[in-house]
């Protein structure tokens, strides 16, 4: 039996397509992972990510205007949380298509 097939609506193509490349850079994907995981602040994430600080800022400000990823100023430090939180099931659905 053949599956249904996949249509995405013209207006929603461009920005698929956009989503998809934000999280296809390395240092995105595994911001993304850690934050599957939970909120993390910028300091905890260039740490685990073993980068600079600027280079993780830079890639969160980027998911920020995309609307990925949201920050919240907490008392001594802001931490970042998804904003889309379906980007979760799409990264589990490339790591199981990527199983060799």
């Amino acid at each position: 039996m053949r599956s249904p097939a996949l249509t995405i609506p013209a207006g929603k193509l461009d920005h698929t397509v956009e989503v998809l490349k934000a999280v296809a850079h390395p240092i995105r994907l595994q911001i993304v992972m850690l934050l599957c995981q939970r909120e993390h602040s910028v300091s905890e994430m260039y740490q685990l990510l073993d980068v600079r600080q600027s280079v993780v800022s830079q890639h969160l400000a980027l998911m920020r205007r995309m609307g990925l990823v949201a920050a919240e100023r907490g008392r001594s430090r802001g931490t970042y949380r998804l904003e889309e939180p379906q980007l979760r099931d799409i990264i589990q659905c490339v790591l199981k298509c990527n199983r060799r």
